[in-house]
């Protein structure tokens, strides 16, 4: 018996050279040996580069089984972006349906030594993927993906993934709008010892800018956050006398991309200030009596 799987609601990105990604949201699940062994298929995602190469990867999660006791299930940690299937002369239609092979005969995987062995000299011998079998290394399935010399070993090789371009809906790429940053500063002067403002005011076209805004003078750096694209920051204190610049800094948002701004403080010696203070002490008479 052949089962098959069909994800709906792909989400696809078709390049001129011939490239693709087709991502899908959903998961299914294997259910070996009654229930006993499944493992599950989360999230899958097919790539094929402009030279027809490709891969379908994907989130696996499942149990370790026990030969010893079948009702022995241990969870077993997923495994993120694992190589599900490759396939090569991948030509696709834009417009239509493919039908793509993926790779099995003359696979060559490493096995470890307390494991069934690959058979590598049958006709139509191969394997999954590495990081495939890999997996059910754990699970105890692992010679059910590669060929190992027993009878049903020709029902081991996968069928083949359809695709089906034919009711995609095309949609417009968002294009990221340009920001203007600009800078103005309290005051552009001030004394050693004081501080000053610096008022951040961000636009884009048909959007109002959201996030942080950065602000760096002489090495020191203060953070703002933008509220209906404008940010008000205080800067560093004690800046040491000079004349340095004021970099201001967006680095975008959704939809927008970043900008900068520069602007210019001078910072002036504080003037020295002298105080004294003195002190009475008391006088002695001629005649060396003290006072009364």
């Amino acid at each position: 018996m052949i089962q098959q799987i069909r994800l709906a609601a792909g989400q696809a990105h078709l390049d001129r050279d011939g490239s693709a990604t087709v991502r899908w949201k959903g998961s299914w699940s294997v259910n070996f040996y009654g229930g006993l062994v499944p493992f599950t298929v989360t999230d899958p995602d097919l790539e094929i580069d402009e030279d027809g190469t490709g891969t379908l990867t994907a989130d696996l999660s499942g149990y370790a089984s026990s030969q010893e006791d079948p009702n022995t299930r241990t969870p077993l940690p997923p495994v993120s972006d694992v190589t599900v299937a490759t396939f090569r002369d991948v030509d696709l239609d834009p417009a239509g349906t493919i039908t793509i092979n993926p790779d099995y005969a003359g696979v060559d995987i490493d096995v470890p030594s307390d494991r069934a062995a690959q058979d590598t000299t049958s006709a139509g011998w191969g394997s999954w993927p590495q990081a495939f079998v890999d997996f059910h290394f754990d699970t105890g399935l692992s010679s059910y993906w590669y060929s190992s010399g027993g009878a049903a070993d020709p029902l081991k090789a996968p069928t083949a993934l359809t695709v089906d371009f034919t009711d995609a809906v095309p949609t417009t790429p968002q294009v990221d709008v340009a920001s203007k940053t600009t800078v103005s500063l309290a005051r552009k002067t001030l004394t050693y010892g004081t501080s000053t403002t610096a008022t951040v005011q961000v636009t884009a076209s048909g959007a109002t800018p959201t996030g942080k805004v950065t602000v760096k003078a002489h090495g020191k750096t203060v953070t703002g956050t933008l509220a209906n694209g404008k940010a008000v920051v205080a800067l560093p204190k004690n800046l040491k006398p000079g004349r340095y610049p004021v970099v201001v800094t967006f680095p975008g948002a959704a939809g927008i991309k970043p900008s900068n701004a520069q602007g210019t403080l001078t910072v002036t010696k504080a003037k020295p200030t002298v105080s004294l203070s003195c002190i009475a002490r008391p006088s002695r008479s001629r005649s060396g009596a003290r006072p009364p």
